[in-house]
Parts: C-alpha cells; sequence; structure tokens
C-alpha cells in the first residue's frame, strides 16, 4: 500500500514540474478597442485579478470581438507554460512576430488573448468563416492556484470550435493525469452551468458548452513510435494502457472530447540562440521537418475546422463575446469545482493509510479477544468494555505517533478512528449482546411452547372464571421455571425485561386460548339455540301447510316461544355467568320473535290465496245469478237495477260470514274492495246487455229511421244540427209498437248507442266536423238551449 501511495505522490509532482516559456506582459493585453478596428496585433480580451485568482473580462476589447460577422471559429491553444503555445500559434497564423514569446523562464502571457485581424477561411464545406486564433496563460506557474489554471482552461475549452494541447518532448502519465483532471472539472462546470442557464438569460442554448476536437500538440518531437504507430495511435494506446492505482479507472478524455487526435513537431531549431528565443527565427531559420510537420497540422486544421454553433447554426463575433462573458462569471461564481493540490493530495492519502492501519490494529486484537480468549463465547458487556477502552487508547497512540508534526491532519485521523472503532465496537458489543438474547430466546420458546401445551390440555369450553384460575397457575410456574434457567447468563439487574416478555407471551397464548374458549361457548350457545328452535318449529308449524285462523295460530306461536326458551334456558345454564350470555339471550328471543313472525306472514299469504279463491267463487256465481238464464232480457231497468243490488248484497255478505276471522289482515279489505269493484264492472256489464237487448227489439225501426236519415243528411251543415235531426227521427220512429211505452230515457239511451255503433252514421258525422261547422253548431246550440228555456 506504501508503494501504491509513493507512485501516486511522485505521479502528482511530476505533472506540476514543467514549465511554459510563453507570455506577453499583461500591461500591454489592457489596451482598448472602444473605436475598434480589426488591427493586425494581439488583443487581451481577459486578464487575471490582482490576487491571481478570479478572471476579468475586458470589456471594451471585447467589443472588437463583437463587430465580427458571419460565421465564426475558434481555434485555443493550452498548455503547461513555457511549453511553446504562443510560438505555434505564430506558426499556424503564420506570423513571424505574432504573440509575444518571452526567453526568461517567468510566463508572460496573462488570462486569455486573441490576434486582433481574424483570418477569414473558407472551409472544406465551402463556409466563408472568420477563425479566431486564442492564446492562454500556461498551467502550473508559480504562485498560481490549480483552480485558477481549470478556470483558463474550461474557458478556452468551451469556448472554442477547436481545441490544441501543447506538449513538449513527450507525453508521460502527469501530463495525462492533468488533463483528465482539467477535462472532467470542465465538463461538470458546462453542466452546472447548462442547470443554471435562465440566470443568464433566457434562450441560452446547453449546446454551446459542448466539448470540441482536441488535437495534442507534441513539440520537440524527435523520437520514433512503437511498430510505425501513427501518433494518433501512440496517444490513444497512452490512455487505453493508461493505469493508476485504482485498477477500475479508466480515462475519459476520448469520451469528453468530440474527437482526441495526437500531431507532432519536430525541433524547430537547432542552435542555442534561436532554441532560447524563437521570436528571433524567421521561416528560414526553422528546420525543413518542423516546417513540414506545421504544414501539416494547418492543413488538417484548414480540413477539420467548423464554426461554433448554436442550435445548429453558425454564431457570429457578438454571439462569441456573450459566451464568453458568460463562461468568465460562470466561472468566477463558483460552478467550477476546485482542483486538489498535491500536497493536499499527500496528506490526505498519508492520513487515510496511517487511520486504517491502526484500524485494523483495533479489529486483529478484538478478534484475538473475542475467538481465541472467549472462544466466540459471550461475555458480560462490563468487560468488553473495560477491554475496549484500553485497545482503543493503544490505537489512539500508534496514529500519533505515525501522524507526528501533522497536527490538523491528526486531529481529523482522531475523529474517524474513534469513529470507526465506535462504530466497530458497537457491532461486537451488539454481536455479543444477541448472543445473549439468542440463548435467552431460546430459553423463551421453549417455555412458550410448554406453557402453550398445557393450556391447550384443558377441556373446552369451561366457564371464563375457571379457565382464568387455571391459566394463571399455569402463568406463575412458567415464569418461575424462566427465570431459573436466564440467571446463568444474566444479571439479576437484567432479568427483569425477559422475565416480563415472557409474562407478556404467555398472556397472549391465555389471551389466544380465552378467545378459542369464548368461540366455543359462542357455538355452543348457538347450537343450543337452534335445538330450542327446532322445538319452536315442532310446536309452532305442527306441518300444517293449509292456512290457520289468526287467533288460533297467536296462541299456538305464544305456548311455542315459551317452550323454547325455557329449553334453551336449561341447556344453557353452566354458562349463564358469562358476559356474551345475557345478550345471546335477547338475541335468541329477538330470533324467535322473527320466526313467529315468519310463520304469521306465511299464513298470511296463504289467507290471501285463500281469501282471493273464495272471492272468485263468490264473483263466478255472482255472474251465473245474473246472466241472461236467470233475467231474461231486455227487463225493465228498475227491475235490473234492484235484483243487481240484491245479488251485490248477497256477496258481500257471503264474503264477510266466510272470511270473517280474517278481517285482521289488511288483505281482506283490500280483496273486498277488489270484488266490490269486479261486483260493479259485472252490473255495469248487465246494463248494457239489458240496452243490447232493447236495442234488438228496434233494430228494423232504427234502420228505417236510419234509411230516412242519411237521404236527409245534406240538409244539415253542422254536428250539432244532424244529431238532433237523427234524435227526431229514431224518437219518431220508436213511438210505433212495443218501443211506445217505453220510458223516453231508455229510448233515448237506445238512440244514442245506436248512433255511436252504427259505421254508415259515424261517417255521415264525421263529414260535418270543422272550424266553421263547429263555431255555428256551437250558435245552433245557444238558440236551442234559449228555446229550452
Amino acid at each position: 500500500m506504501n508503494s501504491l501511495f509513493s507512485s501516486l505522490v511522485l505521479c502528482l509532482i511530476c505533472s506540476f514540474t514543467v514549465c511554459d516559456t510563453n507570455g506577453v506582459k499583461e500591461s500591454e493585453g489592457k489596451q482598448s478597442a472602444s473605436n475598434a478596428v480589426f488591427t493586425d496585433k494581439p488583443i487581451q480580451l481577459v486578464a487575471p485579478s490582482n490576487d491571481h485568482k478570479s478572471l476579468i473580462v475586458i470589456k471594451d476589447n471585447l467589443k472588437l470581438l463583437s463587430q465580427i460577422r458571419g460565421p465564426v471559429a475558434v481555434v485555443s491553444v493550452v498548455g503547461k507554460f513555457h511549453s511553446g503555445k504562443s510560438f505555434l500559434m505564430n506558426q499556424l497564423m503564420r506570423k513571424s512576430n505574432g504573440f509575444g514569446i518571452g526567453p526568461l523562464v517567468s510566463p508572460m502571457t496573462m488570462g486569455i488573448w486573441m490576434w486582433g485581424k481574424p483570418a477569414v477561411m473558407t472551409l472544406a464545406s465551402g463556409l466563408k468563416t472568420s477563425v479566431v486564433f486564442l492564446d492562454t496563460e500556461g498551467f502550473a506557474a508559480n504562485n498560481v492556484s490549480e483552480n485558477y489554471d481549470a478556470k483558463i482552461f474550461a474557458v478556452a475549452t468551451l469556448l472554442s470550435s477547436h481545441l490544441l494541447y501543447n506538449s513538449v518532448k513527450i507525453i508521460d502519465q502527469s501530463e495525462i493525469d492533468y488533463l483528465e483532471v482539467l477535462a472532467r472539472r470542465t465538463q461538470l462546470f458546462a453542466l452546472r452551468s447548462q442547470m443554471s442557464r435562465s440566470k443568464w438569460t433566457d434562450n441560452f442554448d446547453e449546446n454551446l458548452l459542448s466539448f470540441p476536437p482536441l488535437i495534442w500538440v507534441v513539440q520537440d518531437f524527435y523520437q520514433d513510435t512503437l511498430d510505425g504507430e501513427t501518433p494518433q495511435e501512440w496517444l490513444h494506446r497512452l490512455m487505453l494502457t493508461h493505469t493508476r492505482e485504482a485498477e477500475d479507472y479508466q480515462i475519459s478524455i476520448l469520451d469528453i472530447f468530440k474527437s482526441v487526435d495526437c500531431h507532432t513537431l519536430f525541433l524547430p531549431a537547432t542552435t542555442k540562440k534561436l532554441l532560447n528565443n524563437l521570436s528571433l527565427a524567421s521561416e528560414n531559420d526553422l528546420t525543413p521537418d518542423y516546417r513540414q510537420d506545421r504544414d501539416e497540422l494547418i492543413k488538417k486544421l484548414q480540413q477539420q475546422i467548423t464554426p461554433k454553433e448554436k442550435s445548429n447554426k453558425p454564431i457570429n463575433g457578438a454571439e462569441l463575446a456573450f459566451l464568453l462573458e458568460v463562461l468568465v462569471n460562470a466561472a468566477n461564481e463558483g460552478s467550477l469545482a476546485d482542483i486538489p493540490t498535491r500536497w493536499h493530495s499527500f496528506v490526505d492519502r498519508l492520513k487515510q493509510t496511517a487511520t486504517e492501519d491502526c484500524l485494523k490494529f483495533y479489529e486483529e486484537e478484538l478478534k484475538t479477544f473475542l475467538s481465541e480468549k472467549h472462544k466466540g463465547q459471550p461475555i458480560k458487556s462490563s468487560i468488553l468494555t473495560d477491554w475496549h477502552k484500553q485497545t482503543e487508547q493503544r490505537a489512539i497512540e500508534l496514529l500519533r505517533h505515525l501522524l507526528q508534526g501533522l497536527d490538523e491532519a491528526l486531529q481529523q485521523a482522531l475523529r474517524s478512528l474513534r469513529h470507526q472503532i465506535e462504530l466497530i465496537f458497537e457491532n461486537s458489543r451488539e454481536l455479543n449482546d444477541k448472543k445473549v438474547k439468542l440463548k435467552i430466546i431460546e430459553i423463551h420458546n421453549n417455555i412458550e411452547i410448554q406453557s402453550e401445551d398445557l393450556l391447550r390440555r384443558v377441556n373446552l369450553p369451561i366457564p371464563s372464571l375457571e379457565l382464568k384460575k387455571e391459566s394463571d397457575l399455569i402463568l406463575q410456574r412458567m415464569k418461575k421455571s424462566f427465570s431459573e434457567e436466564i440467571k446463568h447468563f444474566t444479571e439479576s439487574s437484567a432479568e427483569i425485561p425477559f422475565v416480563n416478555d415472557i409474562e407478556k407471551s404467555i398472556k397472549r397464548i391465555i389471551s389466544n386460548i380465552e378467545l378459542l374458549n369464548n368461540q366455543k361457548i359462542d357455538q355452543f350457545l348457538e347450537d343450543s339455540a337452534k335445538e330450542a328452535t327446532k322445538k319452536f318449529y315442532s310446536i309452532g308449524k305442527s306441518g300444517e301447510t293449509n292456512v290457520r285462523k289468526p287467533a288460533l295460530l297467536k296462541k299456538v306461536l305464544d305456548e311455542a316461544f315459551e317452550s323454547a326458551i325455557l329449553i334453551y334456558k336449561q341447556m344453557t345454564s353452566k354458562f349463564d355467568k358469562e358476559n356474551s350470555y345475557a345478550s345471546r339471550l335477547s338475541f335468541f328471543k329477538e330470533t324467535l320473535s322473527k320466526k313467529q313472525k315468519e310463520i304469521e306472514n306465511e299464513n298470511e299469504q296463504l289467507a290471501i290465496k285463500h281469501m282471493k279463491a273464495e272471492s272468485t267463487k263468490l264473483l263466478d256465481s255472482f255472474r251465473e245469478r245474473t246472466s241472461s238464464q236467470f233475467i231474461a232480457l231486455p227487463v225493465n231497468d228498475t227491475y235490473l237495477e234492484t235484483r243487481l243490488r240484491l245479488e251485490v248484497s248477497k256477496v258481500i255478505k257471503d264474503y264477510e260470514e266466510i272470511l270473517g276471522e280474517f278481517v285482521v289482515y289488511i288483505s281482506y279489505v283490500n280483496i273486498l274492495e277488489d270484488l266490490k269493484q269486479k261486483l260493479q264492472s259485472v252490473c255495469a256489464l248487465r246494463r248494457e246487455e239489458n240496452i243490447q237487448a232493447f236495442t234488438k227489439e228496434v233494430k228494423q225501426p232504427l234502420e228505417m229511421a236510419k234509411r230516412l236519415i242519411l237521404l236527409s243528411a245534406d240538409k244539415y251543415t253542422t254536428v250539432f244540427s244532424f244529431k238532433q235531426f237523427i234524435r227526431s227521427v229514431c224518437l219518431l220512429n220508436l213511438d210505433e209498437g212495443k218501443p211506445k211505452f217505453w220510458p223516453l230515457s231508455l229510448k233515448s239511451q237506445i238512440i244514442e248507442n245506436f248512433m255511436e255503433k252504427d259505421e254508415e252514421l259515424q261517417e255521415s258525422l264525421k263529414s260535418k266536423e270543422g272550424l266553421f261547422s263547429a263555431i255555428l253548431g256551437f250558435f245552433q246550440w245557444l238558440l236551442w238551449l234559449f228555446k229550452l228555456a
């Protein structure tokens, strides 16, 4: 573990030791662009704050960027300070005197610079695009925080449509580590900026914060790759085979950037003077190999570069300037996660290792104490606590020795060690307590089984008071037996909760037995009620299927009720002190009352059928006695009415004599009323038959009258006048022969009946209908009425 830790520390230290040789003085960049015209010199867009911890946008110079019209592409270079970034950008722009290059060991480029005059390039797609070149402050400079480096990297990366990462001579593990850290922090920064985009503008497009293609440029490269690998294959192999102490760790750079390429550049010069200050080198001073590598890189950029886009459309200079402000503000406001320092990483790892070793010491001692000394058996809690305090103190002394001189780390480690030891101790104490409890639970379960076995031997059902006495004796005996067994594992002060638990458990069993006993008592009472109910039925129904007189039935049912109650009380006297007995008896009485009512209802239904049958017989007899067999029609109305009245009275009297004992039923009156209505219907039928018989007697004179009426029908224009004519003609024809001596009312009734039933007369009457006929008929009726008056 210590060797792995040492390797990580060495890796981190190496990743921060490369120096930057680029730079232009900060004061040169803060020139005004308020009256901006494109100028062929470097312009500073972002400067560091006085404490070199945050970024400041130079808004006057930003106006120059805003003046760019049409699509804009951004090529930025990042990398460690004095790695040749500014020289690389000058070469890409074909300028021998471009971004400032300093011969001193201290960095000169501060913040982010752009070349004041964008290059206009026709891309491979045919789109004419302004290309902005950005030079950035180098990483890992003295007295500059790593968090500041992360801000520069994040802003430059997310602003670019193509990113160059510059290194010197070789790609080593520390370089990959550092780029990996910066890329991960930038990815988190982009996510946080997207989540808070509404803070900047309503239409902020999260696609603006996507990662561009990456080209890793290795300058001063003169080695050969393995087996003729291309630079891109070499870089990808390094990343794919890259390892750290964590075996499951994988480099994410290949997944974060749209694409990852590699390009190598040979030594630009061979003399010490030129290498010391490449700003003095002309095109002819550069080595042929370098110029060839450089030209290939320029060609590659020309083929691959694309405009910066928003919503799949190229952005212009104003939108690019706005994006720059958004990114700088977001970085300054804390959206960028801090990168841990090398010293903090070393101390954290040392603190972690020391804490782990001391914790392991405690765990080994605990294992020996419990497994070897006590053979895995439970021990008293006080003994375990005393051992814990002594061993914890020894582990703390060991930690103090390992972290001597690192007071802050020691205090943090002490808190962590104490916390983890406390957790282990609590787990051990809980495990020891569980072992004790498991034994007690075993005894507890055995006592429960014995208690339940004894209680279930009681023959149920028995009265509740007897069961309570029996169960109390069993409870006391089992509690005593339980206490005798567990006193070997627990102190007397700790017995009480366990004894209370077994008491509760046995009481739960007793409650179940009591519940079962109550159920059996209820079942016995219910069975007794069924037997008594059978007795009630045997007396109350007596196999009768015919209707019984209500008074007699009531007497029989009352006797059956009293007999059933007596039988029930005799059968259940053993349980008459139970709480549920009174309610059960009351319920039984209520049930008998319902059964009694059911029998009475059944008898009433039989009575209804009987009354209806008798009513039908009386009605049939009435029909027969008033038929033409007994009364020869036609007869005088007075005689007919007298005869019908006498027959109706006889029927009603017979009904009351035959069914009088059922008068207590409501149906008695209803059936009687129905009988009366049917009698009246038969009477009406007989009256109608009498009139028809009279009509038959006068059929010939009425037919003669009809022929006269139909011959004169056209003379009458209204229904009223025509009806009056019909009545007068018919009445004249009925004044001869037998009808001459009939009452006028009878003859009028015969005429009306004849007029309604004769189809020819009805057709003639309908022909007189109409509005005019109705109005004229009304006046004719008034004149007729006046004459009568």
